[in-house]
């Protein structure tokens, strides 16, 4: 129940005055949460050695003390698949490699959302540029992963303040549909 009624709250948050511009007016809830979350994130490191995975309502309590959620990309990548899937989104999560300049490489985690075909996909990305995150998005391009079914998966990852910011790594390891 936490984390619907926040997933509720966080969906009505923002956007609703364009319910009409996009015809599955989820995508705009998607955004609303995705807005809530990513502008509230602050990263922070899991414990040397450990990898500590928060549940999406433990997160959320974290809210309480500064108004901040607080983890790291798997927590995000966490609260942000459960919150959409609360309100009835597609959502799988992207285990990825980084690579740094020395070669060596870590692990990453981040979410993706299904927002429909090709042609939803361009009539939400104009909406996106021109209405809800024109001075986010500038002219960067909208970056999103097209299935072997053709259905858009848009990137939800914290990099950027709009859906479908840059991707920290083409490498894609395994994904997990949630």
């Amino acid at each position: 129940s936490i984390v619907i009624n926040f997933a509720r709250n966080a969906a009505t948050k923002h956007f609703r005055e364009y319910d009409r511009l996009i015809r599955d007016r989820r995508i705009l809830q998607y955004f609303s949460i995705f807005k809530e979350i990513q502008s509230r994130w602050v990263y922070v490191f899991d414990p040397i050695g450990e990898d500590y995975f928060s549940k999406a309502s433990e997160t959320i309590l974290q809210l309480q003390f500064n108004d901040y959620f607080k983890g790291d990309c798997d927590d995000y990548s966490i609260l942000m698949a459960a919150a959409i899937r609360a309100i009835g989104g597609e959502v799988r999560l992207i285990r990825t490699n980084i690579v740094r300049p020395d070669g060596s490489t870590f692990g990453h985690l981040y979410p993706e959302v299904k927002v429909g075909d090709k042609k939803d996909f361009d009539n939400i990305a104009h909406i996106m540029k021109t209405v809800l995150f024109p001075e986010q998005i500038g002219n960067r391009p909208i970056r999103y992963y097209q299935d072997h079914k053709g259905f858009i998966w848009l990137n939800f990852d914290y990099n950027d303040p709009y859906p479908g910011g840059r991707y920290q790594s083409d490498i894609r390891i395994s994904e997990m549909k949630i």
